[in-house]
């Protein structure tokens, strides 16, 4: 539209140009920046920037995590047990191996989940083994498959749509709608304005409220990893937190740390 407006005026005698361009250059100066002048690339860029930038996240072939996963009744919920703790250990290797497993903290049984990057393998803390299709295979490393929401957000493939500024507790957020391959439903984004951080996830159009907070940002060599709180409904009950105590990137993971157990094969 201005370019528009420039083109007429330059076609207008030399008097009336004057004026008129005085006029335009005052406007463009005094006219407040708008900050809904976002889009959907200009808020995911500013995240991958504010988290270590595009080509650092690039450089992360390996990524080994420790941490607990406190299960927390939410408080409209009676029960008389105390919070369920488990330790979980992950560990991805580039382009698509995951593996995940959890142990219960009062007990050394545990049971984990991998994708070799041929089938996907589980592990119950009874000792079964069930190892999946090639197609459940590709299908759970679209799913799974990623170190964090940067990988999700490089993807081709993935539906971003720019949704305007929200208010959240009271503060406004830039908004993405995110459904990545394979995702069943679209999540919702909060961006922080001023540091481009994700604040917070909701499901789009899941049947069930959850919100997701994204906490205490630490920097993990070049790039910045948070914590995790999970939430249901409008109240914001906290169902479970994930506290990271150990996490690395670049170290040393052997292919073997995906195999299917050989003594559990018939």
């Amino acid at each position: 539209m201005l370019i528009l407006i420039l083109f007429t005026v330059y076609a207008l005698p030399m008097r009336i140009k004057l004026k008129y361009l005085t006029s335009i250059t005052l406007f463009c100066i005094l006219m407040p920046p708008t900050s809904d002048a976002q889009t959907a690339d200009q808020v995911a860029h500013r995240y991958l920037d504010a988290i270590g930038g595009i080509e650092a996240w690039k450089g992360i072939e390996t990524s080994m995590n420790e941490g607990l996963f406190i299960k927390i009744p939410p408080v409209n919920i009676f029960i008389t047990q105390g919070n369920d703790t488990t330790n979980v250990i992950t560990k991805f290797k580039r382009p698509d191996k995951f593996f995940y497993r959890s142990s219960n903290i009062t007990d050394s049984l545990s049971s984990v989940m991998c994708y070799n990057g041929e089938v996907v393998w589980t592990k119950s803390k009874s000792g079964g083994l069930d190892i999946q299709s090639a197609e459940d295979g590709v299908y759970f490393s679209k799913v799974m498959s990623r170190i964090g929401l940067a990988d999700v957000l490089l993807k081709e493939n993935t539906e971003i749509v720019y949704l305007g500024i929200e208010l959240l507790q009271n503060k406004e957020f830039y908004t993405l709608r995110l459904k990545g391959e394979g995702w069943f439903f679209s999540h919702k984004y909060f961006f922080d304005m001023e540091t481009g951080l994700l604040f917070c996830s909701t499901g789009w159009d899941a049947p069930t409220i959850r919100h997701t907070l994204y906490k205490e940002y630490k920097k993990t060599g070049t790039i910045l990893f948070h914590s995790i709180e999970e939430g249901y409904d409008e109240h914001w009950n906290l169902e479970s937190r994930t506290i990271f105590k150990k996490r690395t990137i670049n170290a040393e993971v052997t292919d073997s740390d995906f195999n299917v157990p050989t003594t559990s094969k018939k």
